[in-house]
């Protein structure tokens, strides 16, 4: 797993209180994200997530949104094709 990606998972798995700062992710920490998704998830986790993924934070949506407009049509194409059709 690249670096970053670990370093996402592993904040990801710390906001949810699957870990604690300073424990790494292993086989049950991934076990135990695996299943709170099972069910319904709680308001507590959707809060949880709502704060992790900055749904809720104004300046975070307004970074977002003037990136994508920096990047033009093609600001979201990871993958070296675009997702917008030509005009």
């Amino acid at each position: 797993m690249p670096p970053v990606e670990a370093a996402a998972q592993k904040l990801v798995f710390q906001g949810m209180g699957i870990v604690k700062t300073g424990e790494g992710v292993n086989e049950a920490a991934i076990a135990e994200f695996q299943n709170r998704f099972k069910e319904q998830l709680t308001d507590k986790m959707i809060k949880a997530m709502r704060e992790i993924f900055k749904l809720d934070d104004a300046a975070a949506t307004a970074v977002e949104e003037a990136l994508i407009a920096h990047g033009g049509p093609d600001a979201l194409d990871h993958d070296g094709e675009s997702l917008v059709a030509d005009a």
